[in-house]
């Protein structure tokens, strides 16, 4: 395997997993580095054996690691450097340069004007518009969106090295130069060759936006049938209006739950699990509706149940409360409590829907 200097850099962002000592430390003794790496979480033998097993290592193997001896990188574990270039470095320049639909984004749960760092992160963003072509009924509403969760994405992952490269230039106006700075490619590359984990993070959030963003909508284009039919969405897809992908914790592979919301302002809730258990649920439900006064009939929220371990289900609307008599010292339209009252406001509710319920996909997971 041949490796350029800019990708020996890059390399240094490579997991233990995927470093293979070239060297044995031939009886060499535990330094106390190893000590203090394994301390806390590895503390007992077993538990700290079992987990280098599970990094394809040995003792010998974290010794001579950790003393910095040569290694090489295993099999397939720098497969993501073939995607630095043309997706961080030399982005293809799209016909349409890339700017928040809304002219803000949330960046670290802090809205901003614009994105920052425009000149770096502005061309990644832009020319994953091209992933997205190929389905002419995605509104550009849904695109524009779309691109503004990745570019909210990849700026939260970028901001801590960003700062820290701003706090080498002191002098008034350095937001400007760096920005102006990173304009260049040959800049983008030495910045990232400074900061590898950055590379390889911002490689790995494009990969799985591409990924997941492309489940989403052929699931969304091969349900869309049963979603008509059933109520829950409407009868054109061009009506998708948002994708939100920061519903929850990214798994299985950069999946995470998705809300789709439409122009008639029906919204979907796409779960990448099986959804079995919902649908199990909503049977009882029903089972137990006849013996319940309507008062306090229990809610759940519609599944369709389709192949694979996702679905879909119904967004989760509140039901009107029944009248309470305010908090003592609140007026009627008053919601404030202290913490030890029980208090009159009703909380939206976000796992119910409205009666009448209604259904949603489950290969993923659809709620509305």
């Amino acid at each position: 395997m041949t490796i350029t200097v800019a990708e020996l850099s890059l390399l240094q962002a490579s997991r233990l997993r995927e470093r293979r000592a070239a060297t044995r430390a031939d009886a060499r003794p535990v330094p106390e580095l190893t000590r203090a790496w394994r301390d806390d979480a590895l503390v007992d033998d077993g538990t700290h054996a079992a987990y280098l097993a599970g990094q394809l290592l040995d003792g010998d193997d974290l010794v001579a690691l950790l003393a910095g001896d040569a290694w090489t990188p295993r099999a397939a574990s720098a497969d993501w450097l073939a995607r630095v270039d043309p997706w961080l470095v030399h982005p293809p320049v799209s016909a349409e340069a890339y700017a928040p639909a809304n002219g803000h984004l949330v960046v670290e749960d802090t809205r901003v004007a614009g994105l920052p760092f425009a000149a770096l992160l502005g061309p990644m963003v832009g020319a994953q518009s091209a992933h997205l072509d190929g389905r002419p009924w995605l509104s550009r509403t849904a695109t524009a969106d779309l691109l503004d969760g990745l570019a909210e994405r990849l700026a939260t992952l970028s901001l801590r090295a960003l700062l820290a490269e701003l706090a080498r230039d002191p002098a008034p106006g350095r937001h400007a130069r760096l920005d102006a700075r990173l304009a260049d490619p040959a800049h983008r590359a030495e910045l990232l060759s400074r900061h590898p984990v950055l590379a390889r993070d911002l490689v790995t959030a494009i990969g799985s936006w591409r990924a997941h963003v492309a489940r989403i909508l052929d699931r969304l284009h091969a349900d869309h049938g049963d979603l008509v039919r059933m109520g829950l969405a409407p009868e054109r897809l061009d009506a998708l209006e948002a994708v939100d992908l920061s519903s929850g914790d990214p798994h299985h592979g950069g999946q995470s739950v998705a809300t789709l919301r439409f122009s008639d302002g029906s919204r979907l809730v796409y779960k990448p699990r099986d959804c079995r258990v919902f649908a199990l649920y909503r049977d009882l439900v029903d089972a137990l509706a006849p013996a319940l006064p309507g008062e306090i009939r229990l809610r759940a929220a519609a599944v369709l149940r389709a192949t694979g371990t996702a679905g879909s289900s119904s967004w989760p609307t509140p039901r009107t409360p029944p009248p309470r008599s305010p908090c003592p010292g609140t007026s009627a339209g008053s919601a404030r409590c202290s913490p030890s009252r029980t208090c009159s406001a009703h909380p939206t509710s976000t796992s119910r829907t409205s009666s009448p319920p209604r259904t949603v996909p489950c290969p993923s997971t659809w709620r509305r």
